[in-house]
């Protein structure tokens, strides 16, 4: 069992072995067997894939893994995993997660035609009022009857809960109307 050093991002067992927790964003031309590749020379290096998230879009494959390996074998793993033919790989120390513990969990969502610059408007308002992204998927599709392009996002958004709720839902609202999309918050359940 492993207990978690607060400031380093190291593990430490029973017995006295460190490990460390690495963050590793990837992407490359999408081809089979890019993630068999990545999560061999995690398990060859006596790592634990933790977590990920991986998407194809425009002909490529990229994706963010967090994983867990002995401190011992992480220069090991940089050194081969950075050069699998076609990847780009970026390897990063991840510290311990901090608690939001003075936020509220809210889901975001936007449609509406798609024109320049919706995310940028949404998202410069959220930012005023310190709001972190946490997790955001966007897409444009076309519209069943019309054939429009329309934009479509959802994110999970952490709100600090000091803001103010009807003024943050008034202020999207102008954005919005600005815009000539549907935004809605919603508590996260």
């Amino acid at each position: 069992m492993f207990i978690q050093l607060i400031q380093s991002g190291l593990a430490i067992s029973a017995g006295c072995i460190l490990a460390t927790n690495l963050l590793l964003t990837y992407v490359g031309e999408d081809r089979p067997g890019i993630v068999q590749e990545l999560s061999a020379l995690v398990s060859a290096h006596g790592g634990n894939w933790l977590e990920s998230k991986m998407s194809r879009m425009g002909g490529r494959f990229a994706g963010i893994a967090l994983v867990e390996i002995s401190t011992p074998h992480v220069e090991g793993l940089r050194s081969e995993i950075t050069q699998i033919p076609g990847l780009s790989v970026y390897l990063e120390e991840s510290g311990v997660p901090e608690t939001d513990s003075d936020t509220l969990a809210y889901q975001l969502n936007i449609v509406g035609l798609d024109r320049t610059g919706i995310l940028q408007e949404v998202t410069t308002e959220m930012s005023r009022q310190s709001i972190n992204v946490i997790d955001l998927e966007t897409s444009v599709r076309a519209a069943p009857m019309s054939g429009d392009k329309m934009f479509f996002a959802d994110a999970q958004v952490l709100v600090p809960s000091d803001v103010d709720l009807a003024d943050l839902h008034d202020r999207l609202d102008s954005v919005a109307n600005d815009l000539g999309v549907d935004i809605l918050l919603e508590l996260s359940e």
